[in-house]
This record gives C-alpha cells, sequence and structure tokens, in this order.
C-alpha cells in the first residue's frame, strides 16, 4: 500500500497568500501520507516513479540507493530531488535538484541544505515532510496549487524512502502542470 490513512495531513491555501515567485504560493497546500493520497496522486510520471520504486523494494519497506539507476528514470530525470540525510544534527542536503524543477521555480538547490532555501517558510513545511519519511519510512504527497512567476500551476511531489534498514535518502519526484485560475482561490481538495 502507498499510503497510510492514519498520518494523513491537509492544509488548505487561501487566495489572498498567492504572488509570483512568493514563497507563500508554495507553503500552503495538501501534505498527505494515507491512503487517501493515492488518489490525489494523477500524474503519469509520478505514478510511473512509484511504480519503479515499489518494484525495486522487493519484500523490503524500501530500496536501497543501489536498487535505483537513473538510467531507468529517463522518463522524470530533470524532475527529480534526490536529498541526502545528514543525521547529527539533522539536515537535508540537495544532491541533485533537478533542472526542471529549477527552472520553474527560479534557482538551484543542488548542494545546498534544506534551511538555506530562500523561502524559510517553504523550506521549514517539506522538512518536517522529509523528517516524517525519514522516521516512519514511508512515502508521502505534497500537493499545491499556486502561481510560479505569472502562471498558475498545480505541483505535486512524490516523496520516497531510500535505505537499506533505515531511511538514509529520499527520492523526490516533482510534476508542475497548468491549473485553472479558480483552483486557486479555492481549497486543493
Amino acid at each position: 500500500m502507498l499510503f497510510n490513512k492514519d498520518v494523513s495531513e491537509r492544509f488548505s491555501m487561501g487566495g489572498d497568500a498567492l504572488r509570483p515567485h512568493s514563497p507563500s504560493d508554495w507553503i500552503n497546500g495538501s501534505m498527505m501520507s494515507g491512503s487517501a493520497g493515492l488518489s490525489e496522486l494523477n500524474q503519469p510520471l509520478l505514478l510511473q516513479l512509484y511504480a519503479y520504486w515499489d518494484g525495486r523494494r522487493v519484500k523490503r519497506r524500501f530500496p536501497m540507493r543501489e536498487d535505483i539507476d537513473p538510467l531507468d528514470l529517463k522518463f522524470i530525470l530533470g524532475s527529480l530531488i534526490l536529498i541526502d540525510i545528514e543525521p547529527a544534527p539533522l539536515r537535508f542536503r540537495y544532491r541533485l535538484f533537478g533542472s526542471e524543477i529549477a527552472r520553474r521555480q527560479g534557482f538551484d538547490m543542488t548542494g545546498k541544505y534544506n534551511d538555506q532555501h530562500p523561502w524559510p517558510e517553504f523550506a521549514a513545511r517539506v522538512r518536517d515532510v522529509y523528517k516524517g519519511v525519514m522516521e516512519n519510512g514511508e512515502p508521502a504527497l505534497i500537493r499545491r496549487r499556486g502561481l510560479i512567476g505569472d502562471q498558475p500551476m498545480d505541483h505535486q511531489s512524490l516523496i520516497l524512502p531510500l535505505g537499506r534498514d533505515n531511511v538514509e535518502m529520499i527520492l523526490v519526484g516533482v510534476i508542475f502542470s497548468p491549473a485553472h485560475t479558480g483552483d486557486l482561490a479555492g481549497n486543493t481538495d
């Protein structure tokens, strides 16, 4: 099963918070790691990424980094984030920040830490999601709607744990798609 209902968490986004390239565009939204989240995952590339990840698990809770072959991920490579977990003190370092994500957001986080993100409130929110995935070893889904530049976008991120016995890395697939302008003022449900 992809998600566990017990850890579902929802956030709503009001239209007043939207400004082009503003951190508040992406702070709020839906963050789910429950079976309800599976129905929210509707991006074909993220479904394909999940199927790949699931197939690499074999009978384990999650695959190891060595099980993931970048050549197999050509279909989504520019939309991937690979995160190293540094345990003490806990920090998340972007080993890879996909070129499509950097292009859409206007900056590249490759080689930088989550706490160096130019949008501190957003960084704090996703840090909590990464920490949850690290602690429970289960995938999570983030879904937000907002403006990037002057374009209304729907954004989905599938967060997948990697490691041997414990989660040592996180693989994230990020897909942006056009959103209807009316969707931005309402809830992401």
